[in-house]
């Protein structure tokens, strides 16, 4: 591509091998694409609730909304599940397994290992706290429904609704932390600070 831009001869040869009449429709294509992508089903989400097109935007790109992540999130939750199930004591481990999961998704929605878009996020004139804060929001409201569900096939039912209050203190505790470390290293500190004393 880059040598037929600069070559005469051979830019004449594959003009030959296209028809005239399509160039119109190819360019045309080649600009919707790259001028309005396609949306991912997070950004519509987002737009549909009457979040503005900009920060849906920088908001779906978090990488903890990604179907790897939303599937990985899934299968340990049905490991603590499981494991409530399987053996007497389980609702234990559950109730330290279901309060990591959205600390986990917030450290896994901005940092620079993490989010493919880091470099533009930080040069753009955007509030960086405002983005986390969004980004945080959005995937606790998704890993957060995914621990009630999982809760509701945990023997004990009431009990396991217990993992909410500490699930609340260790986001609010990640992302205080996060003011001095980067969002990932606290999420993952907190974390562990919360569950090898318990297991």
């Amino acid at each position: 591509e880059a040598h037929v831009m600069t070559c005469a001869q051979c830019r004449s040869a594959v003009n030959a091998e296209v028809a005239p009449e399509r160039m119109p429709g190819i360019w045309s294509a080649v600009e919707d694409e790259v001028d309005m992508p396609r949306r991912s089903w997070a950004e519509r989400v987002l737009a549909s609730l009457g979040m503005p097109d900009s920060d849906a935007r920088l908001v779906s790109v978090a990488p903890s909304l990604h179907a790897s992540w939303l599937l990985s999130m899934a299968a340990v939750l049905a490991f603590a599940v499981w494991a409530s199930n399987s053996r007497s004591g389980g609702t234990t481990l559950f109730l330290i397994v279901a309060p990591i999961v959205p600390v986990l998704a917030v450290g896994g929605s901005y940092g620079r290992l993490i989010d493919p878009t880091f470099e533009v996020s930080v040069a753009s004139p955007y509030p960086t706290m405002r983005l986390v804060l969004l980004r945080s929001t959005a995937v606790v409201a998704v890993s957060g429904a995914l621990a009630l569900v999982a809760s509701l096939f945990v023997p004990s039912g009431g009990d396991a609704a217990a993992w909410l209050l500490p699930c609340l203190a260790l986001l609010s505790i990640t992302l205080v932390v996060a003011r001095w470390f980067s969002l990932p290293m606290a999420a993952g500190v907190v974390a562990a600070c919360y569950a090898l004393p318990l297991l």
